[in-house]
């Protein structure tokens, strides 16, 4: 029978053994991330999948809470990476031990390609799905079919050049914005020094303070726009959890009143707070949602040019 477990960073709600978890259960910690697989012991252990509040996504085995065995790692941007891991880290393609590597000892050992148990309908599904993206029937994948890895071991699911695309892409948008917050401070230091002796000093430091404020937000203006999407995504998904979790309901109450008239007619009457729940939650996402555009609003200007700063070193170094 599924229990939950609470804690400080989140709650457990699945399968329980010893006061552990133990079998298959879900974790939902507070910073939206949320583990969905097999547990041994109180920790991630055998096959399950990690969904993370920046939309990234690993699929595959664990063991004692890191990744380790075959798996498959899909970035928010559309870049996967196939492989096997050891104890959290990435170790490539290749198997790390031609004698077959095993994902902890009592789960899955590919010396032999066989299950020590037999896997759920849903685990079996996801597993082949793993094999196929590794390169074939078999769960050791080959150098030919398996995708062709970039220089930090991540990988486009069609190749090197869709990565590119997109690496390209976010460049000239980044640059785009740059450069017109650039243009807008130029602009206000041009303006500054042509209106020298034609307006009052005062008014000519306060336009251009407010004018190189503005071109100083311009130059991380995308960075607030993917925050937005960034908000309403991490917004939406609280309000999902809350309706997902099984003690949810108990918030709702429906009270029930009967009045009995002196002829003997009797008179129910319900109330619900179903109403003040629905704008419990609203005020919720309005409040999740306002504090994540707040931190874009005022990291982007500075993140916004460091983030351009990356991606062109990036495109040098992988490309």
């Amino acid at each position: 029978m599924a229990q939950r477990l609470d804690y400080s960073d989140g709650y457990y709600y699945g399968e329980v053994e010893g006061g552990e978890e133990n079998g298959f259960g879900i974790f939902y910690w507070n910073s939206g991330n949320r583990y969905e697989g097999d547990w041994l012991n109180g920790q991630m252990h055998g096959f399950g999948t990690m969904y993370y509040a920046n939309g990234d996504k690993y699929e595959g085995y664990w063991k004692e809470h890191a990744k380790h065995g075959q798996g498959a790692y899909y970035y928010a941007d559309g870049d996967t990476q196939f492989g096997y891991w050891s104890e959290g880290s990435y170790q490539g393609f290749d198997d790390p031990d031609d004698a077959g590597y095993d994902d902890g000892g009592s789960y899955y050992d590919d010396s032999d390609d066989s299950y020590d148990y037999e896997p759920t309908a849903k685990q079996s599904k996801a597993r082949n799905r793993l094999r196929r993206g590794l390169g074939g029937g078999s769960s050791k994948p080959t150098k030919k079919s398996a995708p062709k890895a970039s220089g930090f071991g991540k990988s486009s699911g069609t190749g090197n050049k869709k990565g590119k695309g997109k690496l390209i892409g976010r460049i000239v948008l980044k640059s785009i914005c740059c450069l017109f917050g650039l243009g807008i401070i130029a602009l206000a230091l041009l303006q500054f020094f042509a209106t020298e002796g034609q307006v009052p000093q005062e008014e000519r430091i306060a336009i251009l303070v407010s004018q190189s404020v503005s071109g100083f937000f311009a130059c991380g203006l995308w960075l607030f726009y993917y925050g937005t999407i960034v908000a309403l995504k991490k917004a939406g998904l609280n309000i999902r959890e809350d309706l997902k979790d099984p003690s949810f309901g108990e918030i709702i109450t429906v009270t029930v009143t009967e009045t009995t008239y002196s002829d003997g007619s009797k008179k129910r009457e319900s109330e619900s707070n179903i109403i003040a729940v629905i704008f419990l939650l609203l005020f919720k996402f309005v409040l999740v949602f306002g504090f994540i555009q707040i931190y874009y609003a005022i990291l982007a200007p500075i993140l916004g040019p460091i983030s351009l700063i990356k991606d062109i070193k990036k495109l040098r170094t992988e490309y």
